[in-house]
């Protein structure tokens, strides 16, 4: 007697159903891996020879490779919430997965192919996520949204001045990796002035949440004069717009009630997370009169900033497009506290231990390590499972 058919989609389908669902996985096990694995090389326990060096195989792999997949899961998704139109899904959907595969494969292992091949396939992956992108924009004629097509161009462009210094033909690799932050942190600041003050005052229940025009205005117009003055050269400027910049983005978050937020792990994650970035304006601000090292600012950001934001959105954008309720698990709730135990450990801790160094390093790597590991064990199932309201997506 034969089993009766399933109306169930399969597993593949389901995986590729919408860009979160392979883009969110692939992103947490790279977030898991790469940290694991710079670990390894940093403490002398294992020596690869890469495509970069180690240091800049770090930086670029945690922001072309780890931070890249978030971007591409977070827009392609919202892309079909914001035009009306079906979401890249399907085979279309793999072949951008597998390309942005490729290129971690060949980064790490660069005896797998010859350097300019490499090189090519790294590279195609922001400008095709910015091809797929650009369509919907297009035909939808969503133009507002139109901005994140050369910011990810632009992405393109950062990462082309690391493979040009690996090539030989520029000592640029460290100018991409600033743009490729900067970039990072224009999104965020974008995206969150679009959505925070939505998802708080959804989240507490209508409250009232301050988001004004000419602050918000403000923030992007200073973020963006710092960012030009840094990668121009023109530290003194650099510095004093850092200022500005702490000032004006912590008037837009105090506008946010963040303080409303602390029992409510989905919404403080995010709201942690911006605090960071004031933070990392501060310390920049302050660099040069507290002998600090750019790196100090560069981490608060990278890992304070990025890294509150990346596991906030990802665990609430799977929530909310799998038609699960907006509410973080005490699991999850303890995997955000990790993300911000590794920025203590990474940033603030080595002003009172540097002799610690090493250790303190290894320490905020386990720590993010097992911030991602959680977020894996609870969102496999949700990511690769159909929605519980029976729709599609």
């Amino acid at each position: 007697m034969s089993k009766p058919e399933s109306n169930e989609p399969s597993l593949q389908v389901r995986l590729f159903a919408l860009a979160f669902r392979p883009f969110f996985i692939v992103a947490a096990i790279a977030s898991l891996g790469l940290i694991l694995l710079w670990l390894a090389i940093l403490s002398g326990e294992l020596r690869l020879t890469m495509h970069f060096s180690h240091n800049l195989w770090h930086a670029h792999e945690m922001l072309f490779g780890f931070v890249a997949a978030v971007i591409a899961g977070f827009l392609l998704t919202a892309v079909q919430a914001w035009t009306g139109l079906p979401g890249i899904k399907g085979y279309k959907l793999i072949i951008l997965v597998l390309v942005w595969f490729a290129g971690r494969l060949l980064i790490t292992f660069p005896v797998l192919a010859p350097v300019w091949s490499t090189v090519l396939v790294d590279l195609a992956f922001f400008p095709l996520l910015a091809l797929v992108l650009s369509t919907y924009v297009v035909r939808a004629k969503q133009w507002r949204n139109a901005v994140f097509i050369p910011i990810l161009l632009l992405y393109s462009v950062a990462n082309l001045l690391m493979h040009l210094q690996i090539l030989g033909i520029a000592n640029s690799a460290q100018t991409g990796l600033t743009l490729a932050l900067w970039l990072t942190l224009l999104l965020i600041i974008i995206l969150g002035g679009r959505v925070l003050p939505m998802f708080t005052s959804n989240g507490l229940g209508g409250v009232e949440i301050h988001s004004w025009k000419s602050v918000n205005v403000a923030s992007i117009l200073f973020y963006l004069l710092f960012v030009l003055a840094d990668l121009s050269g023109f530290n003194s400027a650099a510095i004093y717009l850092a200022g500005v910049c702490a000032v004006v983005h912590f008037i837009r978050l105090c506008g946010w009630r963040s303080h409303l937020t602390l029992m409510t792990p989905l919404l403080w994650v995010l709201h942690v997370g911006y605090a960071w970035l004031v933070i990392g304006f501060v310390l920049f601000a302050l660099s040069e009169y507290l002998s600090l090292t750019r790196s100090v600012a560069i981490h608060a950001f990278a890992v304070g900033t990025v890294g509150n934001f990346v596991i906030g959105m990802m665990s609430r954008v799977a929530l909310g497009h799998t038609g699960r309720p907006l509410q973080a698990t005490i699991a999850m709730a303890i995997a955000y506290g990790f993300v911000n135990l590794a920025v203590l450990f990474r940033v603030i801790a080595p002003f009172f231990f540097e002799s610690s160094w090493l250790s303190l390093m290894v320490a905020a790597g386990l720590t993010w390590a097992l911030s991602f590991l959680i977020f894996l064990f609870i969102y496999i199932p949700i990511l690769s499972l159909a929605r519980i309201d029976g729709k599609e997506g």
